[in-house]
């Protein structure tokens, strides 16, 4: 599939962008594209808005904006208390109303989120077109460097037929920062890493595969619904490059539905890697979200980007009980 990005001040291509503070996130619903807007003032507001509903096509934005961070980007986070509370907005620029679902990860594990002094697994938004909604959130943090990720899905309990591709572009976001506690950036140390090998069948596809054997043809083994009584195991297919940590995560329309797995490569390509379906505990409508290089840091001193931290997600496959 085509993708494309239109450049303000910085771009960062993949299948998922994070936002920065003052900037909208959207991803094109035809053409996975992605637009970021750096620091959007507010004498600014109208004319960004004109230009977006003139310019790309129906889409959503994420943005978040926390007073701690450490540098212009706004991607690394102090906490002085233990919390994260940072102020969230979701645009809307489709043409009818549209209903969002937050999440909160912490270090790969679902967080509740605190929203009107009230703690949920998950917040739902519903926004008018073309409208915006803010919300102040609060989450708890652990002791260490905090891998904090904020999904957003469109139309959340959205079930795919079976023969469906529900893409992310779109339909989700997801957002990612590295929050530091009491001004220390102790290492977060992950569960060991599974070495995998690069599958030499098929070429790299550039997006997450699902199969129920160890594929050879990317395009014709492709599987959209899984029974997990009827299934024992299954595959799951990622870009990979060498030597770059990577976890990844299933999850449903309610939230994390597994343990993380952590895997490294010493090759370029695509790696198989076969899940155990008693793993799992996912329902319809579920996706894979992949991170490289996670529990470190995003940005180095001088407040620049590390490469390498874009965040993958896969289409909505069917899990039948």
């Amino acid at each position: 599939m085509e993708k494309k990005s239109i450049l303000f001040k910085s771009v960062l291509c993949a299948f998922i962008l994070f936002s920065c503070i003052g900037a909208i996130q959207l991803l094109d619903k035809n053409t996975e594209s992605t637009t970021k807007l750096n620091k959007v003032t507010d004498n600014k507001e109208k004319d960004v808005k004109a230009f977006l509903e003139e310019n790309v096509d129906e889409s959503f934005g994420f943005g978040i904006k926390e007073k701690d961070a450490l540098t212009p980007l706004n991607i690394t986070y102090r906490s002085r208390n233990g919390h994260f509370s940072p102020v969230v907005t979701l645009t809307n620029l489709y043409k009818n109303k549209q209903t969002y679902r937050i999440f909160a990860l912490v270090n790969f594990e679902q967080e509740f989120i605190k929203s009107n002094n009230t703690k949920k697994k998950f917040i739902d938004v519903t926004v008018d077109p073309s409208k915006e909604e803010s919300l102040d959130l609060q989450i708890d943090l652990k002791n260490n460097s905090n891998e904090v990720i904020f999904l957003v899905l469109r139309d959340p309990d959205y079930i795919p037929k079976d023969t469906e591709s529900f893409g992310a572009g779109g339909n989700a976001i997801a957002y990612r920062a590295l929050v530091e506690v009491d001004n220390k950036l102790n290492p977060y140390k992950a569960k060991a890493e599974s070495i995998v090998t690069v599958n030499s069948k098929i070429k790299e596809a550039g997006f997450i595969l699902f199969s129920n054997k160890y594929p050879t043809d990317f395009v014709k083994e492709q599987k959209r619904k899984f029974n997990l009584h009827t299934v024992s195991s299954f595959f799951v297919s990622l870009p990979v490059q060498a030597n770059t940590s990577n976890g990844f995560i299933f999850l449903d329309s309610k939230g994390v539905c597994s343990n993380p797995y952590f895997y490294k490569s010493k090759e370029d390509g695509m790696a198989s890697m076969k899940i155990e379906s008693k793993e799992l505990t996912c329902s319809k409508g579920s996706m894979v979200l992949n991170v490289p290089n996670p529990f470190k840091e995003i940005e180095n001193n001088d407040g620049q980007l590390i490469d390498g931290m874009n965040i993958a997600l896969s289409d909505r496959i069917n899990f039948k009980d």
